[in-house]
């Protein structure tokens, strides 16, 4: 007998079924993509992808997209399967939380900065001019 329908998780409704056809595939909107295993997020993925991501920019800061993408898409071959603009996706999600920027260089060409945290962190440590502690701090 063929099988004509398939079950498929939906990351919207979780506790109903939904059937396709057998030889048709479901939408990203409905099987939440790349990022998603029977229907639950893969944080553990994303993760991996980003701290590659960094990884990469922290040795090759001012990097251009296309050469970051192309590392991620050469890590090993859990990767392999995302698209370029899967990982554009992630690459963007860094810059929304302010660990990277992407800017437009002359030749119109997407680059990468990374704002290394490390570099950052003596600015926290510094005691404020105005407040009494600044006496007692020691350089």
């Amino acid at each position: 007998m063929e099988r004509k329908y398939e079950w498929v998780n939906n990351i919207h409704v979780k506790n109903r079924k939904m059937y396709i056809l057998y030889d048709l595939e479901a939408s990203e909107k409905v099987i939440g993509g790349s990022f998603y295993t029977d229907g639950e997020f893969n944080k553990k993925v994303v993760d991996y992808i980003r701290e590659n991501i960094c990884f990469y920019l922290y040795n090759n800061n001012n990097s251009s997209v296309p050469s970051v993408i192309n590392y991620i898409k050469k890590l090993n071959n859990s990767v392999d399967y995302f698209s370029e603009n899967d990982i554009y996706r992630v690459i963007k999600t860094l810059s929304y939380e302010e660990r990277i920027n992407i800017y437009k260089s002359n030749n119109d060409e997407e680059l990468i900065y990374y704002y290394n945290k490390e570099k950052k962190n003596f600015l926290y440590n510094f005691p404020c001019f105005s407040c009494n502690l600044f006496k007692k701090w020691k350089f």
